[in-house]
């Protein structure tokens, strides 16, 4: 994660606490599975590796400090979402493919929760709901439709109107609907450092401070670490901050830079005249959408604001740009905290890729390399179990569910110099798609009647 020297940005999640790094790499290493990532998905990948096969040496090799990264930056927020909206999965896949991959993302939601409580990791995990919210007369009617469709489906998804949104929310006239999906509220760093320490309880060789390069031969790949050499039987590459490196995916899985800031305590005035009394996870239907939590304290996390990071650096000025339009973001669903402001900033990269699945199998290159990532900011729940799913496929020579996600390469934008062009101009067209102003308020005296 790249920060400005501004106090003020750093990560919320952070705050109070400290620990030891594990010592760096600082020789060739030998081992059976080499797990080259610690977020989430390198964590229960080493840990399911190692809990499956107890004599093999598994060792787990992280660029930086377990947590400092996408892993424990992002929201917390441990919902069912994988893949594109459902409209576009029934189009592209059928009713019945759509189905089972929400099935499946309740499971992974509900194996998280109980991963979380078989290892003892205290990561403030709360039983919650997230709603999508409408902030555009189209996106309300897009919900709408959402609904029915998940109704279809046989899922209990429920159509939030606006008098029962003014009833939580009476501070925003701006949100017109809401669809309400099952979710978990959790800390993600103390969720990461509770998978560290279960990685190390269990017997995995966790080296810290150490950042792995592929060199591309004619035969498989060459990785080393630290300047040292590794050997491996099986390696597992779980990186979206430095996917530019993994020659492989360069063009197809793309580094984006999203931001978050979050507030300081909200006074109990602040807090009854804003509502929220359930406290539930928002993102809105926007394409360039802002996501949004009450934390522990009563602060507000707000996140969004999307860049193309090729080197994983953003400029500084770009860095303030997008934070102040958060603030602006954040009145905009609250327009009575004009005068709050943040108390910590901060980015982080995720992996994304132009159809919206996630990216999880062997490389096309070398069958004894895999690659898992591509969240596409929706990875909490999806990259624990997928942890447990890849070391079950490496066991046993690659048999795994059959889901979109499941494949070795990925549609792209072609060579890594077009992308460089091209996306950055593409996420300014989301961007302005995504523009709110005053005359996208409330127009249609409709929704009001729900």
């Amino acid at each position: 994660m790249d920060t400005l020297s501004s106090t003020l940005h750093k990560n919320f999640w952070l705050e109070g606490i400290e620990y030891a790094s594990q010592p760096a790499l600082n020789q060739a290493l030998h081992c059976d599975f080499l797990v080259i990532g610690g977020g989430l998905s390198g964590l229960s990948t080493a840990l399911h590796l190692k809990k499956m096969q107890p004599a093999a040496r598994v060792a787990l090799l992280e660029a930086g400090k377990i947590g400092d990264r996408n892993s424990g930056l992002n929201s917390g927020q441990c919902g069912t979402r994988i893949g594109p909206p459902i409209e576009k999965q029934i189009k592209s896949l059928g009713k019945e493919m759509a189905a089972n991959i929400y099935r499946y993302s309740q499971k992974a939601m509900q194996y998280a929760a109980s991963l979380i409580e078989a290892q003892g990791i205290q990561c403030n995990l709360q039983t919650s709901n997230q709603w999508q919210v409408a902030l555009t007369e189209k996106d309300a009617r897009i919900l709408e439709d959402r609904a029915l469709l998940y109704q279809s489906l046989g899922f209990d998804i429920p159509l939030i109107g606006q008098r029962e949104v003014k009833k939580s929310f009476p501070d925003s006239s701006t949100i017109l609907n809401a669809i309400e999906f099952p979710a978990y509220m959790l800390n993600p760093y103390k969720l990461c450092l509770g998978l560290k320490e279960a990685v190390l309880n269990a017997g995995v060789y966790l080296y810290e401070n150490t950042k792995v390069v592929s060199h591309k031969q004619k035969q498989g790949i060459k990785l080393t670490a630290n300047g040292h050499r590794l050997y491996y039987q099986h390696a597992i590459l779980t990186v979206n901050s430095r996917i530019t490196q993994l020659y492989e995916h360069t063009a197809s899985v793309l580094p984006i830079a999203v931001f978050a800031a979050v507030t300081r305590p909200l006074s109990h005035k602040e807090k009854q005249r804003i509502g929220w009394s359930k406290e539930q996870g928002l993102f809105d239907a926007r394409p360039h959408f802002n996501f949004l939590r009450l934390t522990h304290d009563d602060r507000i996390l707000i996140g969004g604001e999307y860049r193309y990071a090729n080197s994983g650096h953003i400029e500084a000025p770009q860095q303030q740009d997008c934070l102040d339009r958060l603030q602006h973001q954040l009145i905009y669903f609250f327009p009575s905290l004009q005068q709050i402001r943040f108390e910590y900033q901060w980015h982080g990269i995720v992996g994304c890729t132009l159809d919206e699945w996630p990216v999880i199998g062997p490389l096309k290159s070398s069958s004894t390399c895999w690659y898992i990532g591509a969240w596409n900011g929706h990875g909490v729940a999806a990259s624990l179990i997928a942890g447990r799913e890849v070391a079950q496929g490496i066991i046993s020579d690659g048999l795994m569910p059959r889901f979109p996600w499941h494949r070795s390469s990925v549609m792209g934008l072609g060579h890594p110099a077009l992308v460089r062009i091209t996306l950055p101009y593409y996420l300014e067209w989301l961007r302005i798609r995504s523009r709110l102003t005053q005359h996208q308020k409330i127009k249609d005296s409709r929704y009001l009647k729900k």
